[in-house]
């Protein structure tokens, strides 16, 4: 493994709203971000936490270990060779998505201000991880897959690989890949090259990006990502921490993406548009607008077809006189969760996904 590649040396657009420099991460703004359902990779959001290393793309190794009868390792260029390559379209989604709106809720400190824009759509292409995990003699004690990167990341004094897991009964296994290409081209470093998981409908921080290993574990990751940070604690007392339940599954969640609050309206015909999406099994459903604080609701026109694993744009017109409006949005999905009026606060400003309430000014 060679140096970290220095973030200015990576390709993204100019418009990409950077949250943060170093390690970097940044969102395509919102009114860019619904004019396509797959993201070109350089309006693609980026969510790092330590180093971006580069790695050999033919030699780089992948171990696969812990309660399974014989370890093993498959460089990419076996993986390439001995498994099937199939593409998928898939949206990842930060688990900080729409943090600022929470925080003005209630505060949140010491985390990266997200928008509604920390997530993104593309065709990911590779081997599933079904077809390596049919190559695992699986010892019965396994319960989980143990995923760790080839980064490095700092915390409290301690430098190590980022890592996460997900039970190995999760049904989202099945729409999982290897991937190593990205819209048709090889996977950038910035975004996991050579070799990265993708799973779908599950919190973004579980798709580990610079695979180095998987183990077949009888007990989730202690990584601190899984441990520690990746959680829905209420208070930032070590015992509220040892007992709030690990982030999974994407909650339910729609976004207006235009009209922006900013951006001035004339009276009459105005199109509202912006994205759903939700979590796990589930598909979206519906989207719904209101203009008068939930008492009634109008239904917005999907303009995607609901699929596994990825998000929907919608659309409405509305026919809007002079004057200010809240408009609020919320999504139904086909398991029937829907979007909560109130957010479920927690310290790290996770999973936001109560109503969306959006001013608007019309001239």
């Amino acid at each position: 493994m060679r140096d970290s590649l220095p973030s200015f040396d990576l390709a993204k657009s100019a418009t990409m709203q950077v949250v943060q420099a170093e390690p970097f991460n940044a969102g395509t703004p919102l009114a860019e971000l619904a004019d396509s359902y797959i993201q070109p990779t350089s309006h693609f959001f980026v969510r790092t936490h330590g180093t971006i290393p580069s790695l050999d793309p033919e030699t780089t190794t992948i171990h696969v270990q812990g309660l399974l009868a014989q370890p093993f390792g498959m460089s990419i260029t076996e993986i390439k060779q001995q498994l099937p390559y199939i593409e998928q379209v898939s949206t990842l989604q930060c688990a900080g998505n729409r943090r600022q709106e929470m925080h003005a809720y209630q505060p949140i400190y010491g985390e990266l201000p997200w928008g509604a824009n920390g997530l993104s759509t593309a065709t990911w292409g590779g081997a599933p991880l079904r077809a390596l995990l049919e190559r695992c003699e699986i010892e019965p004690a396994a319960l989980h897959l143990v995923f760790e990167s080839y980064d490095q990341v700092e915390r409290h004094g301690q430098t190590f690989g980022y890592g996460g897991s997900i039970p190995l009964n999760e049904p989202m296994i099945e729409h999982s890949l290897l991937a190593y290409t990205m819209n048709g081209a090889p996977l950038p470093a910035l975004h996991g090259g050579p070799l990265r998981l993708v799973i779908p409908g599950i919190v973004g921080a579980r798709s580990v990006k610079w695979l180095r290993s998987i183990e077949l574990s009888a007990e989730p990751s202690h990584n601190y990502f899984q441990r520690r940070a990746y959680r829905l604690a209420q208070s930032s007392e070590p015992e509220a921490w040892q007992t709030a339940p690990m982030l999974h599954e994407l909650p339910v969640n729609a976004v207006l993406c235009l009209p922006t609050p900013d951006q001035p309206l004339t009276a009459g015909t105005i199109t509202l548009a912006g994205y759903a999406i939700t979590g796990g099994q589930a598909l979206v459903e519906r989207v719904e607008i209101s203009l008068d604080q939930g008492q009634t609701w109008q239904s917005a026109r999907l303009i995607d077809p609901p699929t596994l694993g990825c998000w929907s744009r919608w659309q409405i017109e509305l026919e809007l006189a002079v004057g200010a409006y809240q408009c609020w949005v919320r999504a139904t999905d086909s398991l029937g969760q829907q979007q909560p009026e109130q957010p479920a606060w927690n310290v790290k400003g996770y999973h936001h996904n109560a109503i969306q309430r959006v001013r608007l000014t019309v001239c």
